[in-house]
């Protein structure tokens, strides 16, 4: 027993456990309760160290109901006291304070230092919990007081360090540093692992809270430095105690060591010291995919590399016949069901993880179930990807507070997770800012576009090119849902060049792969009488709208290219267009839409004949014979605000609601001229007889040909939107040369493709 806490003091955790373990199993032969009760609670305090708090309790409760037998005052109040601390580890106060009292009860019989040591300890602790400054003060300096009549060097230290944690928590600062220096001035016997790690830290949080970020910066290096040895110790042990170490364990300010390595990274990136706060990112990255997505020593290593090239091979085995199998074949198919059995299981505890289980929750609130699920929706992913035959895969961002959380899956593998250590604020102050260079023609937009693509994309590249990914399906959360994901930049190239891209909703799921009608016919409806001025109700703005001049030749273009196509302009364009959709395999309204900010049922399309319909009533349309609806000149957050993004996944949702497989729609005011020839291509894609190609791809190849062919040098090109009011200064390219045609993503990325893109 005696060698287990040797052990633990060097940092060598494994074996110490395993010396716990032998003594435990000894005592446990021998008929007196005495010789079982120290056992169970170095058992509890191992436990506790490493913060797994459940096992701690689980032994100091067999310990309490050893001691119980025995009717012995002193180390049944022990007991009490140790849970005492186990519950204020997992945050529960009421239940420190509860168990300390029913110690104090016992212990009053005795008169012995060390008790009264501890039971003064954890009333302190609770009180302190509970935010009562009088009773956790008063009950910190009696601990002290004991320490000192103790004569125990370690004694007065811990109670030092606790008294400093209580002064920094309600505000006396100055007094916390004093305390604190006191406690690192005393020495004790014997060099632990760790030692004054807590007194560090501390002096880090408090120099921090006065706004002296040197000293802090120091101290915390010293805590870090301590805690690094503790950690090396640790990681010989299961994955579960190594994460519950980091994530679980508290000193008594109530900080785990995740935490305070957070707090240090943050301090120097304040400071400027990007270089000295990479490695502890890094650290946390790491941590997090291990916390999150942990592949376990029974998952071998090739299989941490190859989710999806093994998720292929079972593939191909299982399709050769059961009964036609070789045995090695069989054998080989039970391997890697057993390694995606793992990893499916672990796919779940990172879903479970509150972080992420609670932005899922949001989500499906906020969105009101338009957004998927990955915990309940993954396998209907898998399935309708692998009869996609696409070489698609689905790309799941979750933005949460300190990270971004990825999400990719596969038609072969279980999920894999990605960690991304970027910030929600800093991740929406980039997808502000490269909205903005995506709104105007005459910025470098490819700055901020490589900024996310290391976020969004950099991540996964070698998932990709396993996947042979052809098309990412993409299922934006919050800002990123203002944003085309075409537009990003990898340093060589826009996405766009690389892959079919087209975003997805809840609804999507049904007809994902179901395919289009074998007869292309659209009705092309136009809004051209550029002398109209139409006030409409927009959410709570009212906005005038004029008719748009390309609009007409527009859909002459489609009528033209598309046998069998109607074409309706102003007058014709009126609220009866609604009964002959359904006639038509492709919806194209060449017209305004104005997305209404955070209020999705408040969005407008405006009909030729100065009518209007909002989403709401939208919901009572009837599309289901229909593959595509197109709004070729919508406006996304209007008046230049940003919201949730939930109005751009409402307005996709809705028309896959009333029964159409697909929608197109563009993020910004688009440029009349450059949206009329990428719409004539797009179509000309569709109904080109040599190709068939997909949606997704006519689109892709319609952005392309403005990207890479079109050499218009149009000055003053007229913006597609015609909105008279509410437009942000710098936003209109009217007064911008374009020197260089339409390769600028203003032009050819604000479209995106919603739902079903076959």
């Amino acid at each position: 027993m005696k060698l287990g806490e040797i052990y633990a003091a060097q940092g060598n955790y494994k074996k110490s456990l395993e010396y716990l373990e032998q003594s435990l199993t000894i005592s446990q032969q021998d008929k007196n309760p005495l010789s079982q009760f120290w056992p169970l609670v170095r058992m509890g305090n191992f436990y506790t160290q490493l913060g797994d708090y459940q096992k701690s309790i689980k032994f100091y409760e067999q310990a309490h109901g050893t001691a119980q037998k025995l009717q012995n005052p002193q180390i049944e109040s022990l007991s009490l006291f140790l849970l005492a601390i186990t519950y204020f580890g997992k945050g529960e106060p009421q239940k420190t304070i509860e168990f300390a009292q029913q110690g104090l009860k016992i212990s009053q019989t005795t008169r012995i230092l060390p008790l009264e040591l501890i039971a003064n300890f954890v009333t302190s602790l609770g009180y302190g919990e509970l935010n009562n400054e009088q009773k956790a003060m008063e009950a910190a300096k009696a601990t002290l007081e004991v320490a000192r009549k103790s004569k125990n060097p370690s004694f007065e230290k811990d109670a030092l360090t606790f008294l400093g944690h209580l002064q920094r928590k309600f505000g006396k600062k100055q007094e916390a540093i004093q305390t604190y220096n006191q406690a690192l001035a005393i020495k004790t016997q014997g060099k632990v692992v760790g030692a004054d790690s807590a007194i560090y830290a501390g002096l880090g949080r408090t120099y921090a809270d006065l706004n002296q970020p040197n000293e802090a910066i120091q101290n915390y290096q010293q805590a870090i430095k301590r805690f690094e040895d503790v950690r090396r110790g640790v990681q010989g042990l299961t994955p579960d105690l190594y994460k519950s170490f980091f994530q679980s364990t508290v000193d008594f300010d109530g900080f785990t060591p995740a935490k305070i390595y957070r707090q240090y990274a943050d301090l120097l990136l304040k400071q400027g010291r990007t270089a000295e706060a990479t490695p502890i990112l890094e650290l946390l990255k790491y941590q997090e995919l291990q916390d999150y997505f942990r592949i376990t020593k029974d998952v071998d290593s090739p299989a941490k590399a190859q989710i999806i090239a093994l998720g292929k091979e079972l593939t191909e085995l299982e399709n050769i016949p059961r009964d036609k199998r070789k045995e090695h074949q069989q054998k080989r198919i039970y391997e890697l069901r057993k390694i995606q059995e793992k990893l499916i299981q672990e796919f779940g505890e990172f879903i479970k993880n509150p972080e992420v289980s609670q932005r899922i929750a949001e989500l499906r609130q906020l969105t009101e179930g338009q957004n998927i699920d990955p915990e309940k929706q993954v396998r209907n992913l898998q399935d309708n990807l692998k009869r996609l035959q696409q070489d698609a895969v689905v790309i799941y961002p979750l933005v949460l507070k300190d990270r971004l959380e990825l999400v990719f899956v596969t038609p072969f593998a279980p999920p894999i997770h990605r960690t991304v250590a970027v910030s929600e604020a800093e991740l929406n102050k980039t997808i502000e800012k490269f909205r903005s260079d995506l709104q105007f023609p005459g910025s470098n937009a490819q700055v901020n576009a490589n900024k996310l693509y290391k976020w969004l994309i950099k991540p996964l590249e070698n998932d990709l090119a396993e996947a042979k990914t052809q098309t990412i399906i993409f299922a934006p959360d919050g800002k990123l849902r203002y944003i085309p994901l075409a537009a990003l930049h990898d340093g060589k190239q826009w996405l766009v060049q690389r892959f079919r891209i087209n975003n997805i909703t809840a609804l999507s799921l049904t007809d994902l792969n179901t395919k289009p009608q074998g007869k292309l016919q659209v009705l092309a409806a136009a809004f051209t009488d550029t002398n109209s001025n139409v006030p409409v109700p927009v959410g709570e703005q009212k906005v005038i709208f004029q008719g748009l001049e390309y609009a007409g030749k527009e859909v002459e273009n489609i009528n033209a290219t598309i046998p069998g196509s109607t074409k309706l302009v102003d007058k014709q364009f009126n609220l009866n267009i609604v009964y002959q959709m359904n006639d038509y395999s492709i919806v194209h309204l060449a017209t305004h839409a104005a997305f209404a900010n955070g209020k999705p049922e408040d969005s407008v399309i405006v009909f030729g004949n100065g009518e209007y319909v909002t989403l709401r009533k939208v919901k009572d349309w009837n599309l289901s014979n229909v593959d595509l609806v197109v709004l070729s000149a919508c406006e996304t957050g209007l008046g230049g605000f940003f919201g949730d993004g939930k109005e751009i996944l409402g307005f996709g949702y809705r028309m896959q609601e009333i029964g159409a497989k697909a929608a197109i729609a563009s993020l910004w005011k688009v440029a009349d001229p450059s949206t009329a020839q990428l719409m004539q291509q797009f179509y000309s894609n569709l109904a080109s007889a040599k190709t068939h190609i997909t949606k997704a791809e006519a689109l892709r190849q319609a952005q392309l040909s403005l990207l890479d062919g079109n050499k218009s040098t149009t000055a003053n090109a007229d913006q597609r939107g015609g909105i008279i009011v509410n437009i942000k200064p710098g936003t209109s390219p009217r007064n911008d040369n374009a020197t260089n045609g339409y390769s600028h993503p203003y032009y050819w990325a604000p479209f995106i493709l919603i739902g079903n893109g076959l």
